[in-house]
């Protein structure tokens, strides 16, 4: 007897790289997300949206997380997701440096303007943001994606579960929206 699949499509791309948190590894996660993305034949404005999205979410993760941060990337059909994940041992603080507050504070603000939908779930062992932001249309939708389309602002979600994880394999089922269907063990 077949197995029931669910009606949403599978991702058509996932990614996962795990570097340490710090502001030296916030341009490796920029390139692995531009090197993956362009590997996926994404449009270039897409690519330098998601870029900047976990340059700057990683850039936070570097900041205030833990010793690692985790980045995840998954492509479905019209939207592409990051997950972006810090865990670990909770280090120092670090003594904010001296600067203007135009320079400081608006990381999540630029994600807001650049997603869908944001999702942050944090816990005592970490932080995890997720970033839904629309991938390219379908060649049918083409004509319907020319059209302008009214700004909306990101749907945001704050929980404190799921806990973040520093398994790779229930980072991806978490970034998998409701209902996309489970890969089996």
């Amino acid at each position: 007897m077949g197995r029931h699949r669910s009606a949403s499509p599978a991702p058509r791309g996932c990614a996962l790289v795990e570097l340490p948190a710090g502001r030296d590894r916030v341009r490796e996660a920029r390139r692995f997300t531009a090197a993956v993305l362009t590997r996926w034949r994404l449009p270039e404005e897409t690519r330098e949206c998601a870029v900047l999205a976990v340059g700057e979410l990683t850039a936070n993760a570097a900041q205030y997380g833990r010793s690692e941060m985790t980045v995840l990337l998954s492509l479905g059909t019209g939207e592409l997701r990051l997950v972006v994940a810090d865990h670990g041992d909770l280090r120092v603080p670090r003594q904010p440096r001296a600067c203007g507050p135009e320079e400081r504070g608006r990381g999540l603000g630029i994600v807001d303007c650049l997603a869908t939908r944001v999702e942050i779930s944090d816990t005592g062992a970490g932080r995890t943001v997720r970033a839904s932001l629309p991938a390219a249309p379908a060649p049918a939708d083409t004509a319907a994606a020319a059209a302008p389309a009214a700004a909306q602002p990101a749907e945001h979600i704050l929980t404190g579960d799921p806990a973040p994880t520093a398994d790779p394999a229930q980072l991806a089922q978490a970034a998998l929206a409701p209902g996309d269907p489970t890969v089996a063990a």
